[in-house]
């Protein structure tokens, strides 16, 4: 608490910041959305790139066809592939 008092009254354009920065954080997250569409274009991208793992591209292969569930969980994962392909060149 001492220490956020001290910030707060030396340099409060920190703390004003902070808030700017979970902003952004809360847009980037929204940005971040997946979509079934975005799915089913990363399998297609994945077709010819082959940057998946033999697991991933079937897990994803799966949720696009509508055998897996469209879980919260599910999309998570999907996620975590999304970001893999943006680092090989995947665009949306």
């Amino acid at each position: 608490i001492n220490i956020l008092e001290i910030v707060n009254k030396q340099a409060p354009e920190l703390l004003e910041d902070i808030d700017e920065i979970n902003e952004k954080n809360k847009q980037s997250k929204k940005k971040d959305e997946i979509t079934l569409d975005i799915v089913k274009k990363i399998v297609q991208w994945d077709k010819k790139n082959k940057r998946l793992e033999g697991y991933q591209y079937k897990f994803m292969a799966e949720l696009a066809e509508g055998k897996k569930p469209w879980s919260e969980h599910h999309k998570k994962i999907a996620t975590l592939n999304l970001n893999k392909a943006k680092r090989y060149g995947f665009k949306e």
